[in-house]
């Protein structure tokens, strides 16, 4: 607890690192329910090693940017291990944003829905993209297709 505290100083996202637990996330990404419950879900992270300023992708966010995307749909599928809902719920507002940005995060994007994989979402304000399957080969095989300027690490959600 006092770790996280102290790396919230740092970044609104740091508890949710320090915890390393599936959670909700919620004011500015400090207070955390924990979700007792496992994805046994692959991630893969790319990142095309360029840097987004948080302030910047804030700056440019518009109130009709945002949709309404209920946190309980997105839990209920973690719980029944129903990964279509999981998938229908993955949404970030910023995404739009950053791409304008910086479209090679776009790029990534696209390039992971057109080999099949949907479950493709950008991390916070970017510049990060998280892939989630059960099935590691095919992340592997997503991996290889971005050359090595890209910051590739595959791991497993907890």
């Amino acid at each position: 607890d006092d770790l996280a505290k102290i790396g919230f100083m740092f970044g609104s996202d740091i508890p949710f690192c320090v915890y390393n637990k599936l959670s909700i996330a919620t004011s500015r990404g400090e207070d955390l329910l924990f979700i007792n419950k496992k994805l046994k879900q692959h991630v893969l992270l790319i990142n095309p090693n360029v840097r987004i300023s948080t302030k910047e992708v804030f700056m440019k966010l518009k109130k009709e940017d945002i949709k309404k995307h209920k946190v309980s749909d997105m839990t209920a599928g973690i719980y029944n291990g129903n990964y279509e809902l999981i998938k229908r719920e993955l949404y970030n507002c910023l995404e739009p944003i950053a791409f304008a940005i910086e479209p090679k995060i776009k790029e990534i994007k696209h390039r992971i829905k057109e080999y099949g994989v949907h479950s493709v979402l950008m991390s916070g304000s970017g510049a990060t993209i998280f892939v989630l399957s059960k099935d590691k080969k095919k992340l592997l095989e997503i991996k290889e297709m971005f050359n090595e300027y890209y910051f590739k690490k595959l791991t497993k959600l907890i």
